[in-house]
């Protein structure tokens, strides 16, 4: 069965959730495969499969460059049954309609390569600010406006 939850700080799962995100070999193949992490405060687009975090999209709202900004953050889509079911385009859909499309602040991302393409087509633009990690993941930044009404 796929659930598919925002899961914020104050979510009664919220604990459970994080510590199982935490756990290895999770977290180590979360490292290894997207370097990411969780980070405090950030809430979730989480998609379950059978009760189990299959694939998850983060956003925060936090101050950068002394700007309110969405920072859409601490992705994946986990090995298995989040990789093996496309799961990721669950959970990117859902932070979508729940935190960027209303948001009122312009937002960022940064990325690599497999899910560019989903966020484009929802607004976001590459800004040219793109690496290769230390571990050999090619990554890019990306921005997106806001378009929800500001009155």
């Amino acid at each position: 069965m796929i659930e598919i939850l925002t899961l914020t700080p104050d979510h009664p799962r919220y604990v459970e959730i994080i510590a199982h995100f935490a756990a290895e070999p999770l977290a180590t193949q979360w490292w290894s495969d997207a370097e990411s992490r969780h980070e405090p405060g950030v809430s979730y687009a989480l998609v379950l499969a059978d009760d189990v975090p299959a694939a998850w999209a983060g956003w925060i709202v936090t101050e950068i460059d002394g700007i309110w900004t969405l920072k859409c953050c601490s992705n994946y889509e986990r090995r298995g049954a989040g990789r093996e079911r496309g799961l990721y385009a669950l959970a990117y859909n859902h932070r979508h309609r729940a935190a960027v499309a209303p948001s009122t602040l312009g937002a960022v991302t940064y990325l690599f390569p497999e899910p560019i393409e989903l966020h484009e087509a929802d607004g976001w633009t590459r800004t040219g600010l793109a690496d290769l990690s230390d571990d050999g993941h090619d990554w890019a930044e990306l921005r997106r406006e806001p378009t929800a009404s500001t009155t």
